[in-house]
């Protein structure tokens, strides 16, 4: 029996860097709740405003643990987009620009606000406080979690 490798999930955005990291954080987090850490990786990369430094401030004072300092800019770090079998994305608008990308031919891109639909306001507004953010995210991650896991090979 050959050992399958790792499904590698890129999450990719552009509102800002602490949305990238914190739905790379709580992604991860749920991945390693459920038992799949060992299917499944987790990386996070931005572009425009998706990328750069985090708030320290802001995320701690929701709580959240293992939230990265730097969300990568994908104009420099393109391979991490390149190496990832899947993407997700929270907005529709990412989705949308993103499968136009060469990088991306024959790669699944999965949007948040697909599975709240008019409930993920907060994930789709930019300028949505964090704490609702955050709960919108959470409430979405159990269907993202089954389609990556259902996703063929």
């Amino acid at each position: 029996m050959v050992a399958r490798t790792k499904l590698s999930v890129a999450v990719v955005g552009s509102q800002s860097p602490d949305r990238n990291l914190i739905l790379s954080a709580l992604l991860l987090d749920s991945i390693q709740r459920h038992g799949w850490s060992e299917r499944i990786d987790v990386v996070s990369v931005g572009f425009g405003q998706g990328a750069g430094p985090s708030d320290p401030a802001a995320i701690t004072a929701l709580g959240l643990v293992g939230v990265g300092p730097t969300c990568p800019d994908l104009d420099s770090e393109a391979d991490l987009l390149e190496d990832s079998d899947a993407v997700v994305v929270a907005t529709g608008e990412d989705a949308d620009l993103l499968v136009t990308w060469p990088e991306l031919e024959a790669k699944q891109v999965f949007a948040l606000v697909d599975y709240l639909g008019d409930e993920g306001w907060a994930i789709a507004d930019p300028s949505a406080a964090l704490g609702d953010y955050v709960a919108q995210v959470k409430e979405s991650l159990p269907h993202l979690l089954r389609a990556l896991i259902a996703r063929p090979n």
